[in-house]
Order: C-alpha cells, then sequence, then structure tokens
C-alpha cells in the first residue's frame, strides 16, 4: 500500500474488517474477547464496532453472547457467487419453466429470518408483478418460503420464537396455528402456493430444491396476476413446477 493510501486508513474500520474476516474464517461464533484480541483493540471499541456491525445486519448476536455471520454478509455473499453453483444450475431450468408457464420464475434460498430472491426470470408479457433479484421475501406469506419452511423444522422452530407473522393482505395468514396447518398441506401435495397473501391480485406456486443428501436448500416458483396463473391452470402449473424443481435438484 502506498504511504498516500496508508494516510487515509480509518483504524475503526480496519479493525471492523478484521472482525469480519475473522468471523468469515471460523466455523463458530466468536465471544468479544476472541474479537478484541483478533481486532487488536479495546474491549469498548471492540464492543462499539461489534454493536454497529450487528445493527447494520453484518454481525449477528446469539443469545450465548458470542458473534456470528449476519444477514447482510449473507446476502453479500449470496450475490458474490451469482454466477456459479445453484444460481448458475438454476438459470435454464428457470428460463424452460418461463416458456412452458408463460409466467415469471423465480429462486429463493434461506436465510435466518427470511428467503432471498436469488434470480428471477421474467414472462414474455409487458406486465410483471415479480420483485427483482435481492429482495427479502417473508416466509409464511409467500409459496417459495412456505415451500422452505415445510421441510426445514430447524428454520420453524428458530422463527417460532422470533417471527411476527405480519399481515401484507387480507389473506395473509398472522397465526402459527394457520401456517402449520399450510406446512402440513405442503408436505402432503409437495408443492406451495400463494393466494394472494403477499400482494393482492397476485398468486404464487413454489417446491421445495434439495442438495445431495436431501435437505432443502431453496425453492422453485412462478409468480402471476390472478387473471393468468388462474385457479383452473394450478394443477398443470404445479406439475411443471415441481418437475423444475426436481431437475434442479438432481444437478446439486
Amino acid at each position: 500500500m502506498s504511504e498516500e493510501l496508508k494516510a487515509y486508513k480509518v483504524p475503526s474500520v480496519d479493525s471492523a474488517c478484521r472482525m469480519l474476516r475473522a468471523i468469515g474464517q471460523r466455523d463458530e461464533p466468536l465471544s468479544l474477547a476472541e474479537l478484541m484480541k483478533l481486532a487488536d483493540t479495546s474491549r469498548t471499541t471492540a464492543m462499539r464496532i461489534a454493536s454497529s456491525l450487528v445493527s447494520q445486519g453484518f454481525l449477528e448476536r446469539e443469545e450465548s453472547g458470542k458473534y456470528g455471520v449476519g444477514q447482510a454478509l449473507r446476502i453479500i455473499g449470496s450475490r458474490v457467487h451469482s454466477e456459479s453453483g445453484l444460481r448458475q444450475s438454476a438459470v435454464p431450468v428457470l428460463k424452460e419453466l418461463v416458456r412452458k408457464t408463460e409466467e415469471t420464475a423465480h429462486l429463493l434460498i434461506p436465510l435466518e429470518t427470511h428467503g432471498l430472491l436469488q434470480e428471477v426470470i421474467d414472462n414474455p408479457r409487458p406486465v410483471r408483478v415479480a420483485s427483482r433479484p435481492g429482495t427479502l421475501v417473508d416466509y409464511h406469506c409467500s409459496a417459495g418460503g412456505k415451500a422452505i419452511l415445510a421441510f426445514r423444522d430447524d428454520l420453524v422452530e428458530s422463527l417460532r420464537e422470533s417471527m411476527a407473522l405480519g399481515a401484507r393482505t387480507v389473506n395473509t395468514m398472522t397465526t402459527w396455528k394457520q401456517l402449520d396447518a399450510a406446512l402440513e398441506e405442503v408436505r402432503q401435495r409437495g408443492y406451495a402456493i400463494d393466494e394472494e397473501e403477499y400482494h393482492e391480485g397476485v398468486r404464487c406456486l413454489g417446491a421445495p430444491v434439495r442438495d445431495h443428501s436431501g435437505r432443502v436448500i431453496g425453492a422453485i416458483g412462478v409468480t402471476g396476476a390472478t387473471s393468468s396463473l388462474t385457479k383452473r391452470r394450478l394443477p398443470q402449473v404445479a406439475r411443471l413446477v415441481m418437475e423444475a424443481a426436481q431437475e434442479l435438484s438432481l444437478t446439486q
């Protein structure tokens, strides 16, 4: 680094970067004392930096008091790797799903408190109703979110205590009793439905994507206006969505 650049360094930012690098390299959460040592700073400064990183979502403070990777870092990591892995495999599958259904198709991946839209392939019509890649999606009122939760007990248990089931439309489920019943339906039929629960006039279908071990690592879905993705079409489109999710699963 040149002397000119060194003159513009901010010590607290350097310390924050060392903390983030350490968190990213460790499999287990780190205590404040460990962060203080790695950042080479005082306890008070380490506490201030860690608190700031938590408030911005880069770190997550667990019940034990230790610090782990926050949601903001996971989103950044997902975007950094957007051209590889699951997303790269999903693109041709999503394009084929759009061709067959003439509706917008998407890939949703799970984070701690929300799903992340990692890829969206728009339908050929000029009017589009889907959110953009990078959007955080509520689990309880999205088809993809419910398709993930139905097969991820670990997520359900962690969310049950912390997630408020807020109402986005009059159709949104706002109690865990309702959501538990809906997730059981997903498990029985293999796909989830968002029946104008997220946006009025918009219907979605979603099916889980699994890795080689059978663990659910995401969901493929289609989104359409209720005028095009009609109830009459649901069985046909649901079959296509499940086939697409199965096809993507076989590549993982």
